[in-house]
């Protein structure tokens, strides 16, 4: 876990999320993570964004991750995450 300034300009804590091996659906699993945190955190401190680093028109999914924020003032909320999901 690093603790990263997203474009919301707060301090937030960030984790890359990689699309595990037996999983090729990189929306499906961007879905199954934003389903955990509205039913575990609720609303309002965590934001998910899929992002393709090496060049985003290729789809290429061995670099592709979901990048999960939490706001920094739920740093249980940003411990339950890491728990589940690492």
């Amino acid at each position: 876990m690093e603790s990263i300034t997203a474009l919301r300009y707060v301090p937030v804590w960030g984790f890359k999320m990689y699309l595990p091996d037996d999983n090729e659906d990189l929306t499906g699993y961007n879905k199954e993570l934003r389903n955990w945190l509205a039913r575990n955190i609720g609303s309002g401190t965590w934001e998910t964004e899929v992002k393709y680093p090496n060049n985003q028109y290729s789809r290429d999914y061995d670099d592709a991750y979901v990048l999960v924020t939490i706001d920094k003032g739920a740093d249980e909320d940003a411990m339950a995450f890491r728990l589940a999901w690492e």
